[in-house]
């Protein structure tokens, strides 16, 4: 007889769909089966019994399992869900059951491997996501920074097994001024931090990990400072499938100089007005989606300054950037204010010199080799009209780039953040 049954605590038309029998509470919780049913997709209902079989198996036999509560559909371009998904994509572990999040079926098969928890529609996916976390895990991994993140942690602590909690530092977090003053102090430079409101519940995911990984050696100094010995570096990868150098030489009379990112404060997109306005030999562009209209005025002052070598393209897929990006001949980030920019990367990846500011320390970039390091405004906008009329070296640090960025490659990166979280979890069962 089919029996349908109620996922514990969650919504009223999230179901799990069992041939045969009945299912209690305590199975409910173990297996955390939602959001299937008999239409489901055929491997969703095939991780359903796979988790349902080894519940019934001795527990010496059962795998490891580890929630890491991040959206990995392809329609999801944030770049810690895509870090999360292309883990998943490299990772197969025999021993090691993953599960992740999901708002729309678009999910790849290497992907759809894992254990996908489909969340439900509309406003309450976040209350979703926080249930999902009292589970039945061996570890947690890669949590987010949201307010969902942050309770649903602090609530597992309270009233769920223990288990350890990895999480990672991708970017610095706002801090109290006379706390920023010393940081300064001891790193020789001045820091600029992600907004109090951005860091609010990052800082408690933090605070309550057991372990943080950081994704350079600069952000693992302030993490230990903030947060004490708790900390590892593991740098972030590219999916070379997408971002790899352009074939052949494309010899072009004009630079293209690019930037890409969401325009919103932060990124400081404004810089472009003021680059294109004083190197007018050179065209910008700018990829990248708009957050409460802030391209729509820098268009209106373009239009009004009359800047014509300069364009705000908007959104983009990753294949249409990494196109852009193969077209292009310098990439320039004015934010003050990354952990490792994902972007610089990805650019690297495809042959571009970087220009980057130096108060988040990026390994990402070696000043003078393939880039240059920046430290104000007036310097930025000098050293780009400085390189733009310099081929060679442009092209020598291209090349550079290009070296470098073999080195990030996810089938080479993905070994270490698996083996990372293993020795986390060999940690935890062995208190």
């Amino acid at each position: 007889m089919r029996s349908f049954v109620r996922y514990a605590g969650s919504f009223p038309r999230h179901y799990c769909w069992i041939r045969g029998g009945s299912m209690d509470r305590n199975t409910e919780l173990e297996t955390g089966c939602t959001g299937l049913n008999k239409e489901s997709k055929p491997w969703a209902r095939g991780q359903q019994k796979e988790l349902l079989k080894q519940l019934r198996a001795p527990r010496s036999m059962r795998f490891m399992k580890v929630l890491i509560p991040r959206l990995v559909d392809e329609s999801n371009h944030n770049a810690q869900n895509l870090n999360a998904r292309a883990l998943l994509k490299a990772w197969a572990p025999s021993d090691i059951q993953f599960a992740a999040f999901a708002d729309s079926d678009d999910i790849r098969p290497e992907i759809s491997r894992h254990h996908i928890f489909r969340l439900i529609e509309g406003r309450f996916w976040q209350w979703d996501c926080l249930i999902r976390y009292l589970g039945s895990y061996d570890a947690i991994f890669y949590p987010g920074h949201q307010w969902f993140d942050a309770w649903g942690i602090r609530l597992r602590k309270l009233i769920a097994k223990k288990v350890p909690v990895i999480a990672t530092l991708e970017g610095i977090p706002w801090m109290p001024p006379e706390t920023k003053m010393e940081l300064e102090k001891k790193v020789g430079h001045e820091i600029h931090t992600l907004s109090f409101e951005a860091s609010k519940h990052y800082v408690k995911v933090l605070a309550m990990a057991d372990h943080v990984v950081a994704i350079s050696p600069f952000l693992a100094e302030i993490g230990k400072f903030l947060f004490g010995d708790k900390f590892s570096v593991i740098p972030l990868g590219v999916d070379t499938e997408v971002f790899y150098p352009a074939v052949g030489s494309q010899k072009r009379e004009r630079i293209t100089v690019v930037c890409a990112g969401t325009a919103y404060p932060l990124k400081r997109p404004e810089l472009f007005l003021a680059l294109a306005k004083a190197i007018p030999d050179a065209d910008f562009k700018w990829y990248g989606g708009d957050r409460d209209g802030l391209l729509e005025r820098l268009k209106a002052e373009q239009r009004m300054q009359r800047i014509t070598n300069l364009e705000f393209v908007g959104g983009v897929s990753p294949e249409e950037l990494a196109e852009a990006f193969r077209k292009a001949d310098l990439f320039v980030l004015p934010s003050l204010s990354e952990g490792v920019p994902k972007v610089a990367q990805e650019a690297a990846a495809c042959d571009l010199p970087l220009i980057l500011f130096g108060f988040y320390e990026a390994p990402t970039l070696i000043d003078g080799k393939n880039g240059v390091v920046v430290w104000d405004d007036d310097e930025l906008i000098s050293t780009v009209g400085t390189l733009i009329r310099d081929r060679e070296k442009l092209s020598c640090m291209a090349m550079s780039s290009r070296e470098m960025a073999k080195a990030w490659e996810w089938s080479l990166i993905s070994v270490q953040w698996l083996e990372e979280l293993r020795e986390n979890m060999r940690a935890g069962s062995a208190t």
